[in-house]
């Protein structure tokens, strides 16, 4: 059969045409005739009675022209849309929530949480007539409703029986489909639960929005965009990372800790702390200047990079103390690590000075329940008595061993 066209036209402006205000002179029998016809088109078009008929606008083409200006129709899902929906679903406690824009042929869907449709037809009583109202429009039993009951969706084997949309409204006035929640029992809605339809549906548009304004900008403005985001990019990571040995800083210290401390709740395993400092280094700054301390600072930075794993996050703290941050890591392992990185250091000479340097560190491993904090304390107070012994040493945590080796005076 042939799909039949009707028009919705607004009655206040149809009863125009036949008001003896207009200047008409036909005779009163022949108006309310007109009228009688008039209110019978409309109500056959607004409820939908037969599933061969589409619903189409007076301002259909200026509507489907809006709808292919936001070039939605059959692009991939997205995440930001697909939040909106399981929103809805969950605020709204229904199943089914879809954003659905009305085609001219079909109701193609956007996002569609809680069923496998991707599509319908485009028969009169849901989003076909949804798209047409200012206000929502529900349906609390589509079954015994006129406007719905012949609809496949209510007739066939996905058995709607509630349903609740909210139009998509654009600036210039015309609904490009439908933000809607679905039940398979019938239900009411109530005015509050309306407003946060409203309000969701909203948020659609205003991602429409953005969409439409980032694909109509000009090249020169996609590579400024880009250039933009790169240079903030850039500027978030120079502000993780010390300018002088190029480091991690402490800014990126707490995010290690965060995302390691993230993993061990979630898989288990272990974690330790190294703390190593120059010995002496004030006074190599007093007799050779702030250059030279600087590039002791870079070269001792250069050799615990060449001397720890690719897993091992190493830290510039300030001045001349350093962490590395040791993953998948028990107190043995790190405390051989930090022996090993002390006599690299016994046989390294660095440029800005004739004789060689020192450097003392102190290890602790992570326990239970134990916050960075407390494992960097612990660490450095290990760290101290490494120093306090004489430099040029590696100690334990007091509460984990309180071993202590030098490296021998040099």
């Amino acid at each position: 059969m042939p799909m039949k066209t009707r028009v919705f036209q607004d009655p206040r402006r149809a009863m125009e045409k036949i008001n003896p205000a207009s200047g008409s002179t036909r005779s009163s029998r022949h108006k309310n005739s007109s009228q009688k016809r008039l209110k019978a088109d409309i109500s056959a078009a607004s409820w939908g009675r037969r599933s061969t008929t589409r619903v189409v606008s007076v301002n259909e083409s200026q509507r489907m022209r809006a709808v292919r200006r936001y070039d939605i129709l059959d692009t991939a899902p997205e995440p930001a849309f697909d939040r909106i929906t399981a929103l809805a679903a969950h605020l709204l406690q229904t199943p089914i929530a879809i954003i659905s824009i009305v085609d001219s042929d079909r109701i193609w869907f956007k996002s569609h949480y809680g069923t496998d449709l991707s599509q319908t037809g485009r028969d009169p009583g849901l989003c076909a007539s949804a798209v047409f109202q200012t206000t929502p429009w529900v349906i609390a039993d589509a079954r015994g409703d006129p406007r719905t009951s012949a609809h496949p969706l209510v007739t066939g084997e996905f058995g709607l029986r509630f349903y609740a949309a909210a139009p998509l409204a654009t600036g210039d006035g015309h609904n490009l489909g439908t933000l809607c929640i679905i039940d398979r029992l019938p239900r009411d809605i109530g005015q509050a639960e309306l407003a946060i339809l409203r309000d969701l549906a909203a948020l659609v548009m205003d991602r429409l929005e953005l969409r439409l304004a980032t694909e109509c900008m000009s090249d020169l403005d996609r590579i400024l965009l880009q250039r933009a985001l790169a240079d903030e990019e850039r500027a978030e990571e120079a502000a993780k990372h010390d300018s002088l040995t190029g480091l991690g800083n402490r800014h990126k210290l707490e995010e290690a800790f965060s995302a390691e401390i993230g993993r061990l709740r979630r898989h288990g395993g272990s974690m330790c702390a190294l703390m190593a400092d120059i010995d002496h280094f004030k006074q190599i700054n007093d007799l050779h200047g702030y250059d030279v301390g600087d590039e002791i600072i870079s070269g001792f930075a250069e050799l615990l990079r060449m001397h720890v794993r690719p897993t091992d996050i190493v830290i510039r703290l300030g001045g001349d103390e350093f962490l590395v941050l040791m993953p998948h890591t028990h107190l043995p392992e790190a405390y051989t690590a930090a022996a090993r990185l002390g006599i690299a250091l016994t046989g390294a000479q660095l440029d800005a000075l004739p004789v060689p340097i020192t450097a003392s560190f102190g290890v602790a491993e992570l326990k239970d329940g134990e916050c960075p904090e407390s494992l960097m304390h612990r660490a450095d107070l290990a760290l101290f008595r490494a120093k306090r012994r004489g430099c040029n040493e590696v100690a334990a945590a007091a509460d984990q061993g309180a071993t202590v080796v030098s490296f021998g005076t040099r």
